[in-house]
């Protein structure tokens, strides 16, 4: 008797511990299903991989050449900042202390929501590069080919000047400018050709939900805590899925991978397009 009272405290406190599963924090966008439909109309061959950077590029027929104008940055600010080749994220506020405190150039691509230094996106898509300086004045942006052939042209740069890009080759292209003899930081641009479509747009009742992590891959997915498949499976696993749940109606949407998880109960809007960001 005594061993089976110890054993059923053991079990007690074993499931009153705490959980040793780590929260992955998430960011959530999103987009108007009339964008996502557009873009995979003009552009059926978008991979999967660019799929995830749509909001950084657009597929229509736009001005090839790479000319600047000065931009305003009140009410166009960004939520989200994704320094690096690593994409980590940052606040725009916490950007914006520490900018202050450095006073560096900085070279961004403009998103819907958010902005960063590094994209893949298809061959003939056009982006905007926001360029900011503190001081302003007379400079050079450079651009790197992938064949490593060096291009620069001239410009002014107002405190914050928005310039046109055009992927038109392949490969990875490397943009930096310079004012005042003080260097930007790089941003790096994946030019890639056309690849089969990552699926169809949400239809009528549904919405879509897109999920994309650049570090935590072959992850679990849930919807209202019912099992629907895991990241990758029957193929690689690179962090990016795609599905849909019923529109206008609450979802709790969980990913689990060994002793990471992330869960979050919102509302889908019918016909609307959800993007979440593992961090």
């Amino acid at each position: 008797m005594r061993s089976i009272v110890l054993m059923l405290c053991l079990i007690t406190a074993f499931m009153a511990a705490p959980s040793l599963a780590q929260q992955v924090t998430g960011t959530w966008s999103e987009d108007l299903a009339e964008s996502s439909d557009l873009l995979r109309q003009t552009s059926p061959g978008i991979s999967q991989t660019s799929f995830q950077y749509s909001q950084y590029f657009q597929i229509e027929p736009g001005d090839q050449t790479a000319e600047a104008e000065q931009f305003s940055i009140s009410g166009r600010e960004p939520r989200m900042l994704y320094v690096g080749p690593d994409q980590k994220s940052i606040s725009y506020s916490q950007y914006q202390t520490y900018a202050t405190a450095t006073g560096g150039n900085s070279l961004w691509i403009q998103g819907t929501s958010s902005w960063t230094q590094y994209a893949q996106v298809p061959m003939g898509s056009s982006l905007s590069l926001i360029a900011s300086t503190p001081s302003g004045g007379s400079g050079y942006l450079y651009e790197i080919y992938p064949s490593g052939v060096l291009d620069k042209n001239y410009y002014y740069f107002y405190p914050y000047t928005r310039i046109n890009f055009y992927a038109d080759t392949i490969g990875q292209h490397i943009l930096l400018f310079v004012v005042n003899n003080q260097p930007s930081n790089a941003v790096i641009i994946d030019v890639v050709g056309y690849y089969p479509s990552p699926g169809p747009g949400p239809s009528y009742g549904t919405a879509r939900v897109n999920i994309v992590s650049s570090w935590l891959t072959g992850y679990e997915v849930y919807v209202d805590d019912v099992y629907q498949f895991t990241e990758g499976q029957g193929g690689v696993p690179d962090g990016y899925c795609s599905f849909t749940v019923s529109g206008n109606a609450n979802h709790k949407i969980t990913i689990r991978k060994g002793g990471y998880y992330y869960s979050q109960t919102r509302y889908f809007a019918s016909g609307g397009e959800y993007t979440l960001r593992i961090n």
